[in-house]
């Protein structure tokens, strides 16, 4: 009998809580009022900040995580209290902040690009985080939102482990708890078809991009890049609901 790799086995387990444990944030925030919604939103945002810097390696963590956090500030405000054409005006000013942030180093500016380059992704989903909060004020988006958390979770389940089946079988998984949720909650079955795609797809995609970052990750650089299809989702879901409406 082999062995168990209790340290992987760790690993395992833990990206399979934040991964159901964001997918249930998700759901909350569909399921109550908008001040739980904010608070829900808020979550996301401050693990975000805490492990964005370092799972990046960005040389001036502080900086990064000074823009990000105005920029999150201003988004979760307008996401509560203003409307989506105002929420674009805030993705085009985090450039700028950006930028401006990058101008005002005395360093030489050093590995300027990676720096900007991190910041600005980092408010990215600042944005598309705080998108959620517009889908959970509308009562079909929160019917949507229903479906995202329950695929979330059901993806997030067979992408922790790393297999060579792991991403056909998340697929899978993503496609037939759409539909089923989607059918349960009277939801489009489109609607439930294309979550059921698009949240596996976005895990795949995202476990591309972080493949060169190097183990073992720290505890809060783990949670950030588990928690960043939920966040990028939050697009998806303000797009489905435009739709759905």
């Amino acid at each position: 009998m082999s062995e168990i790799n209790y340290p992987q086995a760790k690993t395992v387990a833990g990206r399979i809580a934040i991964g159901v444990g964001g997918a249930a944030l998700v759901v909350i925030g569909s399921l109550s009022n908008e001040g739980t919604g904010l608070i829900c939103a808020a979550l996301f945002v401050v693990i975000l900040l805490l492990g964005w810097s370092r799972l990046l390696r960005l040389p001036h963590p502080n900086a990064a995580r000074l823009v990000m956090a105005l920029v999150a500030l201003v988004a979760l405000g307008v996401a509560n209290w203003g409307t989506p054409t105002l929420m674009a005006f805030v993705l085009g000013l985090s450039a700028a902040a950006t930028f401006m942030a990058e101008m005002l180093r005395r360093d030489g500016r050093q590995q300027l690009l990676k720096q900007a380059a991190g910041t600005f992704t980092g408010c990215l989903l600042m944005v598309t985080t705080a998108l959620w909060i517009f889908v959970w004020r509308t009562e079909l988006g929160r019917g949507e939102a229903l479906v995202f958390g329950v695929v979330i979770a059901a993806v997030a389940l067979v992408e922790s482990i790393e297999a060579r089946t792991s991403h056909a079988l998340a697929f899978v998984n993503g496609i037939v708890a759409g539909l089923l949720v989607a059918w349960v909650l009277s939801v489009q079955l489109w609607a439930g078809l294309a979550i059921g795609v698009c949240t596996p797809l976005c895990y795949v995609l995202i476990g591309r991009a972080t493949q060169e970052v190097s183990q073992p990750l720290a505890p809060i650089s783990g949670a950030t890049r588990n928690l960043i299809p939920h966040c990028m989702l939050g697009v998806v879901a303000y797009v489905l609901s435009l739709v759905l409406v």
